[in-house]
């Protein structure tokens, strides 16, 4: 291949247009993305919405008084049948989550055996 000798004023003209066709490929991506930082944004308000969503729910919690009862009721009445049972069950819970746990006699066990053979 043979060398083309270039004047000085080629060079700069060759330069110009290599400027150009950088200049203008800039330009396309500007029109691509006129905002390059909307994914930003998006992810900012999505979080906000998730946000508000959460606290809305959180304020706005539905009570449920009545099932707050039953529930009080069926503790109860599982409390007698453990206890008929033989099977010691705390009511204060400030003695501790091991405290608070159902404790189980000797006697109580054997009373659950006899019961169990018997059914």
């Amino acid at each position: 291949m043979v060398a083309v000798r270039r004047s000085p004023r080629e060079r700069e003209r060759e330069r110009e247009r290599e400027r150009e066709r950088e200049t203008t490929t800039l330009t396309a991506r500007a029109r691509s993305n006129p905002n390059p930082q909307a994914p930003i944004y998006a992810v900012v308000a999505f979080a906000l919405y998730s946000v508000v969503v959460i606290a809305r729910g959180v304020i706005w919690f539905p009570t449920c008084d009545a099932e707050a009862e039953a529930l009080a009721r069926d503790v109860a009445r599982a409390e007698r049948e453990l206890a008929k049972r033989g099977v010691r069950v705390h009511d204060d819970a400030s003695e501790g989550a091991k405290d608070a746990r159902p404790e189980r006699t000797r006697a109580g066990a054997r009373a659950n055996a006899r019961a169990s053979t018997r059914s």
